[in-house]
Order: C-alpha cells, then sequence, then structure tokens
C-alpha cells in the first residue's frame, strides 16, 4: 500500500530535523534537553541571501571546509581554525557555519570553533568508533 504524499512529505522533514540534530554535539543536545537553548526554524532561502554578504569569499569557505574535512583529529581542526595567520574572525566563523548548515549555540569563538570542529571530524571520529564496536 503506497503511502499518501503529505505523509512522505513529513517525513522527508522529519529527516532533515533528525539529521541536523545528529550534527550537535553532546553539549549543544545537552543544552536543548536543559530547555537552555532552542532547535530554531529559519528560512534557508532568506539564509542564502544573508550569505552573499559574507565577510569571507565562497572560496575561502570551501578551502577551510575541505581541510577540516581532512583533519585525523579534532585537535587538529581547533588548531587550524584558531591559528592567527588564518585571521579568522568571530563574523567569518558563523559565515562559515552558516554556509555549512551548522547550528550556533553560541556567538563566543571558541564556542563556534568547537561546533564547526564537531562538524566533520567530530562526526567521522564518532562514526569510526562505532564502526568498531
Amino acid at each position: 500500500m503506497a503511502m499518501p504524499i503529505e505523509a512522505k512529505k513529513l517525513i522527508d522533514i522529519l529527516r532533515d530535523i533528525l539529521t541536523d540534530l545528529n550534527k550537535l554535539s553532546d553539549e549543544q543536545l545537552q543544552s536543548l534537553i536543559n530547555k537552555e537553548a532552542k532547535f530554531k526554524y529559519f528560512d534557508a532561502a532568506k539564509t542564502q541571501e544573508k550569505g552573499k554578504k559574507t565577510s569571507i569569499t565562497e572560496e575561502k569557505i570551501n578551502e577551510i571546509v575541505n581541510f577540516i574535512k581532512q583533519c585525523k583529529s579534532k585537535e587538529e581542526a581547533e588548531s587550524y581554525l584558531n591559528n592567527k595567520e588564518q585571521k579568522l574572525t568571530v563574523a567569518k566563523l558563523q559565515d562559515i557555519a552558516k554556509y555549512i548548515g551548522v547550528f550556533l549555540l553560541s556567538k563566543k569563538k571558541p564556542d563556534i570553533i568547537k561546533a564547526l570542529v564537531e562538524m566533520y571530524p567530530g562526526a567521522r571520529l564518532q562514526h569510526e568508533a562505532i564502526q568498531r564496536t
């Protein structure tokens, strides 16, 4: 028996929400559980429009994201993002987070870096640990 179209759409939406929740760190999830933070809806079209007025180029964002994806550890990614030569301001880090869809609970530089690190090296390491068990 085929599922009605509306049910399929709802399932797709719930799948997207669960995917986004899965990207959050343990601390971020705990903040949601403790009602210290909220999981917020935003209009993706408006976010993309805002993304055009970024403080960092799309090319630079892709370069940074590609490097972070290749990092072998969280520490390596954090070190890269904290490197003074990168000149990554809070605004630039926020633009990177928006571009790749990382949900930020804080506007503090260390918290933004932690959220970015959790997106790729953290998630990959967690996945590898699960695969080994």
